[in-house]
């Protein structure tokens, strides 16, 4: 699934439709309101 996602770091989150790379906690909190 790693190499499907096209990641080259970690870690990796799929959230949706939205794939976040790295800890961008910002990003993370505003996929997870958009899922609620």
């Amino acid at each position: 699934m790693y190499s499907q996602l096209e990641a080259n770091g970690y870690p990796v989150f799929v959230i949706g439709n939205k794939r976040i790379f790295g800890l961008e906690i910002d990003e993370i909190k505003s996929a997870l309101a958009e899922e609620i």
